[in-house]
């Protein structure tokens, strides 16, 4: 039991805790500190969170699969890594400063059906490398920084995402894919600039701006003169002040 809520603080440089197995947080704990927790048990474990923030840069290095039991929330930018095995988000929330998939390593990423916020800049999300499976399920991927600073959505050819959310802001927003990939909804809201590769998107949802005259939401490609195909199978997508 966790009595008369204590504090982990946790500050050494290039510190990290490793976890050979399961973890289960408690209510009343507070977790701090500049520290990476690495989760190493090679059958993998579960993650309990019990709704605990923690400021800890998050690892998953196991060549089993570690689910999540609870939502997981990394308050400032801090980054989540796999380097191997397999994540499984369990249809709960992942908050983090970026997502970082990338390597030659056999993964799988399991997004289910929850939400997963990438609060930082530069390559916010990153899944790429021979050996990796992006499960999208029906989860909603949020891009929520607004600065100006640039956030990229790097991916391995080919893979697909259910919603995306663009939280806005002066800063471009990247997704690169080399070839096709698929995307339900895209919900922006404007001021916004988005750039996609010069390569096809299937829509098979709809686009939400939320936009205005003299707060337009702003399209373009990464190649000038070469431009992205959208397609859509069926219906129609209709938005307005979008240059």
């Amino acid at each position: 039991n966790i009595l008369n809520s204590p504090t982990i603080n946790h500050t050494l440089t290039n510190g990290v805790i490793y976890i050979f197995g399961d973890i289960t947080y408690k209510t009343g704990l507070t977790v701090s500190g500049t520290t990476q927790t690495q989760f190493c048990n090679h059958t993998g474990g579960t993650i309990t969170t019990a709704g605990l923030t923690t400021t800890y840069a998050t690892v998953l290095n196991t060549t089993g699969t570690y689910t999540m039991n609870g939502n997981l929330i990394l308050s400032g930018t801090p980054a989540i890594t796999q380097i191997v095995g397999t994540f499984d988000a369990n249809n709960y929330n992942i908050t983090g400063g970026s997502f970082s998939s990338a390597n030659t390593n056999t993964r799988v990423v399991n997004m289910g059906s929850g939400t997963w916020t990438m609060t930082g800049t530069g390559t916010v999300w990153g899944t790429t490398g021979a050996g990796i499976t992006l499960n999208p399920g029906t989860s909603t991927l949020v891009i929520s920084n607004t600065s100006s600073t640039a956030k990229g959505i790097n991916r391995l050819t080919g893979q697909s995402f259910y919603n995306v959310t663009i939280a806005g802001g002066t800063g471009v927003v990247s997704f690169t894919s080399a070839t096709t990939s698929t995307i339900n909804d895209l919900t922006v809201t404007a001021p916004a600039f988005v750039r996609f590769n010069a390569a096809t998107y299937i829509w098979t949802g709809k686009w939400n701006f939320t936009s205005s005259a003299g707060n337009i939401v702003t399209i373009d490609t990464n190649i000038a003169g070469s431009p992205a195909t959208m397609s859509k199978t069926s219906g129609i997508i209709q938005v307005d002040y979008v240059s």
